[in-house]
């Protein structure tokens, strides 16, 4: 399934059940790589996320891996020749999140989608084996 049939699958499904919201659940497409969907860096990136939430009619969507511009440099680092350093155990993973960077990029999208959307973070973490549980509220939408 092609993503434009996806996507006309979901807003279909969404408007025979009024009840349902649509939910993306991890997307790394503001990330500005090319392996991503795109090389719009953020935050210029968070502009299409948001928009193209609010055309598919998105309740909720899970930024993954928190791409701002400083954890997008550590993402390249880390990903690429740093990836076995940041694993080793013998590295602290937590210097290079960017808390407050993740706090604003948060805050920054949320008002961009004026409410249209609700814009949270998916880390990825931990992992389990049969992947992401995720709790969501019955008024979600409301």
């Amino acid at each position: 399934m092609t993503n434009v049939q996806f996507l006309r699958h979901l807003t279909s499904a969404q408007s025979s059940r009024p009840d349902w919201h649509a939910v993306v659940t991890h997307t790394h497409t503001y990330s500005g790589r090319d392996d991503h969907g795109g090389t719009i860096r953020p935050p210029e990136s968070y502009e299409g996320l948001v928009a193209w939430a609010k055309r598919a009619n998105i309740a909720a969507l899970a930024m993954g891996s928190a791409y701002t511009p400083a954890t997008a440099k550590q993402y390249d680092r880390f990903d690429g020749d740093g990836r076995a350093e940041y694993y080793s155990g013998d590295f602290d993973q937590l210097s290079v999140r960017g808390d407050d960077e993740i706090a604003a990029m948060l805050e920054q999208v949320n008002e961009m989608g004026q409410g249209a959307t609700r814009f949270f973070l998916d880390n990825e973490t931990p992992k389990g084996r049969y992947g992401h549980l995720w709790w969501l509220s019955s008024t979600l939408g409301s």
